[in-house]
């Protein structure tokens, strides 16, 4: 089972909200769907800011993730939908 904290953020007449929830996944097919869009807006925001550009945080964020098996951590790693000493190094092309 994959849990993750997402954390939404909306702008509105100059007032910023931010909803934080916790969401399960059962399967991974679902978790791949629903969090494959979120990471891949992180991935480009991190990259900019990798450029000099100023980093931009997207509306939509993961902040937390816990995962029970191995082939779990694998999907979110290769989502991008965490960054750890495993994959940390293919960001910065070493």
């Amino acid at each position: 089972m994959i849990t993750a904290t997402i954390k939404e953020k909306k702008k509105v007449k100059g007032v910023t909200t931010e909803k934080r929830h916790i969401k399960c996944y059962h399967s991974l097919d679902k978790a791949r769907k629903e969090l494959t869009p979120i990471a891949k807006d992180m991935k480009v925001a991190r990259q900019k800011a990798e450029k000099g550009q100023i980093y931009v945080e997207p509306p939509v964020s993961i902040i937390a993730v816990s995962y029970d098996s191995k082939s779990e951590k694998n999907l979110l790693l290769e989502m991008g939908a965490i960054v750890t000493t495993e994959n940390e190094g293919d960001q910065n092309g070493y």
